[in-house]
């Protein structure tokens, strides 16, 4: 089960075309990044506005046809060639330790770059503390919430892991359970 992944690599609006794994491009353009065997020299990271916001302005003139913009949904099959997996802090994402949030992380917002957060289990136990490295687009909507029907999941945070076997949505990957998160500044 394949499909086409669209992939701009460098500041000339290069893309590159690679059929890839469909539920693959489906899970890199919901999460935002993922490590393909197929595409040499990187990892992919979801092309748009939010996530790629200096290549957006340069390229947008230049999607392809046939190549989706993501819409949170896990539709989108555009992506950027970047070096390593970088959030939104342009810093390298290391499993189990750092966190991608919703709100996106910037300079004066509820979330900052590099912020500490020390996490809570459901019976009050601290259980470790991770940085704010990224945003996560996927969060924007809650866990198939909305503003108005759910307005208790539309801001929140994401462990980030480089486990092949976590897949958003998937029923059959057991939860990690409901965190909180203190934030410490």
């Amino acid at each position: 089960m394949s499909a086409t992944a669209y992939v701009f690599a460098g500041s000339n609006c290069q893309v590159f075309t690679y059929t890839l794994n469909r539920l693959f491009i489906s899970q890199t353009s919901l999460n935002g990044t993922g490590l393909s065997a197929s595409v040499p020299n990187g990892f992919l990271h979801t092309f748009g506005k939010g996530p790629s916001p200096t290549l957006w302005s340069v390229c947008k003139n230049s999607i392809p046809q046939g190549g989706n913009l993501e819409t949170g949904s896990g539709n989108g099959n555009i992506f950027v060639l970047v070096p390593k997996v970088a959030g939104s802090c342009s810093r390298t994402l290391v499993n189990n330790a750092t966190l991608a949030t919703n709100p996106f992380p910037t300079a004066l917002g509820t979330w900052q770059c590099d912020d500490p957060v020390m996490l809570f289990d459901p019976r009050n136990a601290a259980d470790s503390v991770k940085l704010v490295e990224d945003g996560c687009p996927a969060c924007s909507g809650g866990f198939g919430g909305d503003q108005q029907s759910d307005p208790n999941t539309v801001a929140h945070i994401d462990t980030y892991t480089s486990s092949p076997g976590c897949r958003a949505h998937d029923p059959s990957i057991a939860d990690y359970v409901n965190f909180y998160g203190i934030r410490i500044r």
